[in-house]
C-alpha cells in the first residue's frame, strides 16, 4: 500500500511541510510515499482545464493507499472552513496585529505585510473538490491533517477556548505594564480590557453561529466524511485529530521522532504539548474499520 500527500492549497508554507511529511513517511516505510499531488493551476480556468478527461491530480490513487489532506485548521470547535492563505510563506513579514499594539498607541501598527488572499473549503467543498480531482470512490482512508479537525462542539471547549484567548492577551501586555512607572500602570491596566472584549468577541459570534446552525456543532472531519458518503465514498474511513497537527515535524517526543505528524494540544495538559498520534483521545475516526 502507497501513502500520497493532497495539498488543496499549494502554497510554498504547505509544500515545505508536504515535502517534510513525505520524508517521515518514507523513513518509516522506505519508497512507500510516492510524493505530493496537487493542482498545479492555483484558480479559475487553468485549474479545471487540468482536471478535463480524468486528468485531476488525485486520479489513480489506489483503493488501498492512504491519503494525507494537509491543510490549514482553526484547531477550534465549530470549524466552518478549512483553508491556507496564498500569500503565506514562513520568510513573509506577517500583517500587524492591531489588538497587541502597544497599550501606549495612539496609532495603529503599520500594516505591511502582503494582503492575504484565503482560498478556503466548507467540509462539503472539500469533499467534492477531491472528487473533481479524480480521487476513486472506492479510496478507502484519509488522514485528515487540519488543526482542530477532530473537535466537536461542547460547553467545557467553549469555556477553555475564552479563557486561554483572555490569557493570552493579559499576558501578552503584562511586561509593559510591569515596566511603566507604578503612577501609570493603573491606567495602562485599564487599557487591557478593551483589547480581551475585540479578541473575544469574534469567538463569541462564532458560538452564536454554532447555536444557530446545528451542523456546526459536530466536528469539520465528521461534516468531511459524511460529505464523502453522498459523493458515492462508500467504503472510506476518516482520520481527524483533536489538537495542532504539525506534519513532518522534527520532534524529541519518546516514540514520535519518527512519527509523520504530531498532534500538539492544550486539553490534555495544562500547556501546549507534543503527542504521539496514537495518544490516547486525539483520533477521531469516521466510518467503520476494514
Amino acid at each position: 500500500m502507497a501513502s500520497y500527500v493532497y495539498l488543496p492549497v499549494p502554497t510554498p508554507e504547505l509544500l515545505k511541510a508536504a515535502v517534510g511529511l513525505e520524508e517521515k513517511l518514507n523513513l518509516q516505510n522506505p519508497g512507500s510515499c510516492h510524493g505530493t499531488r496537487r493542482n498545479n493551476a492555483l484558480k479559475g480556468l487553468a485549474k479545471w482545464n487540468n482536471r478535463r478527461g480524468g486528468h485531476g491530480c488525485l486520479a489513480g490513487i489506489g483503493a488501498d493507499d492512504t491519503l494525507y489532506v494537509v491543510i490549514h485548521g482553526s484547531g477550534l470547535s465549530g470549524m466552518e472552513k478549512a483553508g491556507a492563505d496564498r500569500n503565506a510563506a514562513s520568510e513573509v513579514l506577517k500583517r500587524a496585529d492591531n489588538i497587541k499594539r502597544p497599550l501606549t498607541a495612539i496609532d495603529d501598527l503599520v500594516d505591511d505585510g502582503p494582503a492575504p488572499e484565503w482560498k478556503t473549503y466548507t467540509a462539503k467543498h472539500l469533499a467534492k473538490t477531491m472528487r473533481k480531482e479524480g480521487l476513486p470512490t472506492s479510496h478507502r482512508l484519509i488522514e485528515l491533517l487540519a488543526c482542530g479537525g477532530g473537535f466537536t462542539d461542547n460547553a467545557f471547549g467553549r469555556v477553555q477556548e475564552l479563557t486561554l484567548a483572555e490569557q493570552q492577551i493579559r499576558t501578552h501586555f503584562e511586561p509593559e505594564i510591569q515596566d511603566a512607572l507604578p503612577k501609570h500602570r493603573d491606567a495602562l491596566g485599564a487599557r487591557v480590557a478593551p483589547r480581551v472584549q475585540a479578541t473575544l468577541a469574534p469567538i463569541i459570534a462564532r458560538h452564536q453561529r454554532m447555536d444557530a446552525r446545528p451542523n456546526l456543532k459536530s466536528s469539520f472531519g465528521e461534516r468531511f466524511y459524511d460529505a464523502l458518503l453522498e459523493l458515492g465514498y462508500a467504503g472510506v474511513r476518516v482520520h481527524a485529530y483533536k489538537g495542532d497537527v504539525k506534519p513532518g515535524v522534527v520532534t524529541a517526543l519518546d516514540g514520535a521522532a519518527a512519527q509523520a505528524f504530531t498532534i500538539m494540544t492544550s486539553h490534555l495538559a495544562n500547556t501546549q504539548t507534543s503527542y504521539h498520534p496514537d495518544q490516547a483521545g486525539l483520533r477521531v475516526t469516521y466510518g467503520y474499520p476494514h
